[in-house]
């Protein structure tokens, strides 16, 4: 039998707090997608101010990394270089996207078990850089927490 750790909601906002947070810091307003191991929806946050779109583009890019285990940034690299195009559909296929700003939140191999991904984090608002930055600035952040 699987044991799966995910994800919860007494996780999730602390996490989508904490992106609020860096966003202020770094000056700029975000939507905040938090998704469980499977990629589904746990919180989901949208900064006054912040475009509409940002709140689709930010659970595309938390599925995206929840689905794959790798940051989103994975899939543009791949579309920028022109290597595998074939591979640039697969995080359509589930609702994701290939561009920077989706970051898995991997909690650290302890007491003899393995790291394990346990979701992802999607943000949107910023240039796609200041929005991964801002996620990975927000996952070290909650990972201090636990």
């Amino acid at each position: 039998m699987l044991h799966i750790v995910s994800l919860g909601l007494d996780d999730a906002v602390p996490l989508a707090d904490a992106t609020v947070a860096a966003s202020h810091r770094a000056g700029i307003t975000v939507a905040v997608a938090v998704v469980d191991a499977s990629g589904q929806i746990v919180v989901l946050h949208r900064m006054d101010g912040t475009q509409p779109a940002g709140v689709d583009i930010a659970v595309a890019k938390a599925r995206t990394a929840a689905g794959f285990r790798k940051p989103s940034k994975h899939f543009e690299d791949i579309a920028a270089s022109g290597g595998r195009p074939g591979l640039l559909g697969l995080p359509e296929m589930f609702g994701g996207i290939a561009v920077e700003g989706g970051v898995p939140v991997w909690v650290p191999a302890q007491d003899g078990r393995p790291a394990v991904c346990v979701g992802a984090l999607g943000v949107s608002g910023g240039r796609s850089d200041q929005d991964a930055e801002v996620a990975e600035e927000a996952i070290e952040a909650f990972l201090k927490t636990l």
